[in-house]
């Protein structure tokens, strides 16, 4: 009889061990999962503060833009240099502020002495539209930024609207289309 009980006490350690390396193994895998799961959701929350400094750019230079569509003193003038746009915005002093799409970046220079800045960079596409309402020299500006992933659900578009130099400063049908100089 001691020949059973020592068979059985040891079978019975055998097989915690293998229960354990089946923990274990089981364990880790759970780890690797949990690991790859957290690096996902941490690149994740850094791609969405790209997109949200992207965003607050973006929205800051179009209120910067709409700021200097309401200075303009006489009627603001479209150009188009190649394949860049360049928008021509009169203010008081005899100043100009132009906004100018290359490349992908929007470039702004204030005064013609002055050099181009780089304002936004990362752009897709770009367009300035002129609109007359109700006497009103009103002007859209719509861009498009450039997503870094390859299959994008909704596309990045920002769309500004302001009305040039007040009510009384600019009417709607001195605005100067594309092309008119």
């Amino acid at each position: 009889m001691k020949t059973r009980s020592n068979r059985t006490r040891s079978s019975e350690r055998g097989i915690m061990i293998v229960e354990c390396l089946v923990y274990l193994s089981v364990f880790f895998v759970r780890c690797g999962v949990a690991g790859a799961c957290f690096y996902r959701a941490l690149e994740a929350t850094r791609q969405l503060q790209r997109q949200t400094a992207t965003i607050s750019q973006v929205l800051d230079v179009g209120e910067r833009w709409r700021a200097d569509v309401r200075k303009a003193v006489s009627p603001i003038k479209l150009e188009v240099e190649g394949e860049a746009p360049l928008l021509r915005i009169p203010t008081a002093g005899g100043a100009e502020v132009d906004y100018r799409f290359y490349e992908g970046q929007l470039l702004r220079r204030a005064g013609v002495d002055r050099n181009w800045a780089k304002v936004l960079s990362g752009l897709r596409a770009t367009s300035f539209q002129a609109s007359g309402r109700a006497g009103l020299a009103a002007w859209r500006w719509e861009l498009e930024v450039r997503s870094p992933l390859q299959r994008v659900r909704l596309r990045p578009l920002f769309s500004f609207q302001a009305v040039a130099g007040g009510a009384s400063a600019v009417a709607a049908n001195s605005v100067q289309p594309p092309g008119a100089r």
